[in-house]
């Protein structure tokens, strides 16, 4: 029996409309690119993660949230555009602010003592730095601490992409910034996907 049975993400949920805009995009590559995956309704809610990993008590990690200060955050956030992580995973990216970074500093430091320590979403990642392997080895997660990396994932390319992306991806038409509205604890499904959410929590 898993005594780490619960693979869940700490995340940041925007607006209604950006979700829309962030499904939207994700489609778009569908015209240009031949995907193993994509973002659509039903398959994964657009979400920001700060931190994911296995846990053995879905409680105990919500109760940890608590302890969140959330009062220096501000839910508006700039998005830098879209790059290709890994060689294949498509990423909207957002800027690493201060208060972003020192948000997922909070969570990283309230969660992980919780958590096994392995992947919530084992994956075999090609080109990633030192510094990512690094962090995935010892927390699970490639962007823990200072290596965070605040994204949303788009889609999965079929083939490994290496070098720059496709003149495709990196015109596209992106949304210049996002709003936050949620923190919540979600459910980690295949390829990082969120599920639903186990607790939510306003930020605006």
């Amino acid at each position: 029996m898993d005594k780490y049975p619960h693979r869940l993400g700490i995340g940041l949920i925007p607006s209604p409309d950006e979700i829309k805009a962030i499904y939207g995009l994700s489609q778009d590559l569908t015209q240009s690119q031949d995907l193993s995956f994509f973002l659509q309704p039903g398959i994964s809610i657009p979400h920001l993660t700060l931190f994911q990993g296995k846990f053995s008590d879905e409680s105990a990690v919500i109760k940890a949230l608590s302890s969140i200060d959330l009062s220096s955050f501000t839910p508006q956030q700039i998005i830098k555009g879209i790059s290709v992580w890994a060689q294949k995973i498509v990423f909207l990216d957002c800027l690493k602010s201060q208060d972003l970074a020192d948000l997922h500093t909070q969570v990283f430091k309230v969660l992980f003592p919780l958590c096994e320590g392995t992947s919530a979403d084992p994956q075999n990642f090609q080109g990633i730095t030192e510094g990512q392997q690094k962090a995935f080895e010892a927390t699970g997660y490639p962007f823990s601490r200072e290596e965070y990396l605040p994204h949303f994932t788009l889609a999965h390319l079929s083939n490994p992409q290496i070098g720059s992306p496709p003149e495709t991806l990196s015109h596209s038409k992106v949304l210049s910034e996002v709003h936050f509205t949620k923190l919540v604890v979600y459910r980690v499904g295949d390829l990082g996907a969120c599920l639903d959410f186990a607790y939510e929590k306003s930020i605006i």
